[in-house]
């Protein structure tokens, strides 16, 4: 089993670094803090904008749960007695669609005035 060795920061480190000159083992903890400032500076970026480039999203609970966003462009599938439906946003120019599909056709019922009902077959 190899030994683990970790640095102030909590990041693990190859047991041999401490054996390198202080040049090349200042060099290497400079590194790692761009990378933890790139990082933070990219999930702080994501964080902002993520909202901006999502069409798909999950929010969980019943009606004010956590929202989980998926990238644009994302098909959700779900499956209602063994039918599955894939449900996406298809865009064509500046139109966007909402659209369903089936492995069979489906029937579309309106509800009311926005909600409809998609259902299997011909109903």
């Amino acid at each position: 089993m190899t030994e683990q060795t970790v640095n102030a920061a909590g990041d693990t480190i190859d047991p041999r670094e401490p054996k390198l000159p202080a040049w090349a083992r200042q060099l290497l903890e400079t590194e790692r803090r761009r990378a933890h400032s790139a990082e933070w500076k990219w999930n702080e970026y994501v964080d902002e904008h993520q909202h901006a480039h999502s069409d798909t999203w999950v929010t969980t609970g019943l009606m004010f749960g956590e929202r989980v966003e998926y990238p644009a462009g994302t098909r959700v599938t779900f499956s209602l007695d063994g039918d599955e439906f894939t449900v996406y946003v298809e865009r064509t120019g500046v139109a966007a669609h909402l659209c369903v599909r089936s492995e069979r056709s489906v029937a579309v019922h309106p509800h009311v005035s926005n909600v409809v009902h998609i259902t299997p077959g011909r109903h």
